[in-house]
């Protein structure tokens, strides 16, 4: 497993990271499988596990402080929020509370489990109606990080030209693949450097075949089969990529894993907890062929992006990791 340090900070994080209770994965974390399939993980160098896509956080978190052990250097993801917090007016968990964001961030972080073995990461996803709560939130997160309450932080954010420029320490996270690429063109034109936490980089499951493990009404999440024109247009898309399996050499979840640690800034890949085939299937991405000089400009010219030459960007690669 290849290790990548954040950038401002100490920390390092493996290429691959495991999201958990995600809508974009079957696998429930209360089920005895769950917690193997973290164990395999951890066999395989997975040291971020993240809850800030949770679909039930509590529910979540009290599954991970049930796992036996975690290895040395582990970061746990979990996201905070004004609707979290129970800041915001129009979420349903608003509380009238008049203490501010810096005071409920605080009492939130206190109030989660905490271990040993597992450093805490903090994702903030901000508000665009309240810019200040994002600069009350990142100061909070920036003093908490130096007195060693949180092992770092980042930000949830859209890619738009105007939301785009990290503070001073930050790190960034969205959803990036071969079929979403505007966070592509970001990271590669970005004037100010930042490591990017990148999520769902199988496209829902396009990319891996999950999305089509189930019946056609699946797809958009309809109870009656869904109309041969909705599903081309799912299907073509992931088609236009289907020369990068040729002669078997990877898989396409595989080569979608590749391009997205190709990226400049990347400093992990956020895969939701798939089943235990495909887990072993991406844990393997490292040791399969590398995307070819050809294959890449080939990715570009269909993105309508410029041609790309696969590297590590900007980071700084430090080895192997710890031992396994």
């Amino acid at each position: 497993m290849e290790f990548r340090r954040i950038l401002g900070g100490d920390r390092e994080a493996s290429i691959l990271g495991l999201s958990l209770d995600s809508i974009r994965t079957s696998i429930h974390p209360a089920e005895p499988a769950a917690r193997r399939l973290l164990s395999i993980a951890q066999e395989g160098g997975v040291r971020l596990f993240d809850t800030a896509d949770s679909i039930h956080p509590k529910r979540t978190e009290a599954m991970l402080d049930r796992v036996d052990r975690f290895e040395p250097g582990t970061l746990w993801m979990l996201e905070r929020s004004p609707s979290v917090l129970g800041a915001d007016p129009a979420s349903r968990r608003f509380d009238r509370d008049d203490a501010g964001i810096e005071a409920r961030l605080r009492r939130s972080l206190a109030e989660t489990p905490t271990r040993p073995d597992l450093a805490r990461w903090v994702q903030w996803r901000g508000s665009a109606s309240h810019p200040e709560w994002d600069d009350e939130a990142t100061a909070c997160l920036r003093e908490l990080q130096q007195a060693g309450e949180v092992a770092g932080w980042s930000l949830r954010r859209v890619a738009t030209a105007e939301r785009t420029a990290a503070p001073a320490g930050a790190a960034l996270s969205g959803e990036i693949s071969l079929l979403d690429r505007t966070w592509a063109g970001v990271l590669r034109t970005t004037e100010r450097p930042a490591s990017f936490f990148a999520r769902d980089p199988m496209a829902s499951g396009r990319l891996d075949g999950t999305r089509w493990d189930h019946s056609l009404s699946a797809i958009g999440g309809r109870s009656v089969p869904a109309p041969l024109r909705r599903w081309q247009e799912e299907v073509a898309p992931v088609l236009e990529f289907g020369f990068l399996t040729d002669g078997h050499r990877r898989t396409l979840a595989q080569a979608a894993l590749q391009y997205v640690a190709g990226l400049p800034g990347v400093a992990s890949i956020l895969v939701p907890l798939p089943p235990a085939e495909r887990l072993a299937e991406c844990l393997a991405f490292t040791n399969a062929p590398g995307l070819s000089e050809p294959e890449s400009d080939r990715i570009s010219r269909s993105m309508e992006l410029g041609p790309e030459t696969p590297g590590p960007g900007r980071l700084e690669r430090t080895g192997p990791g710890p031992e396994q």
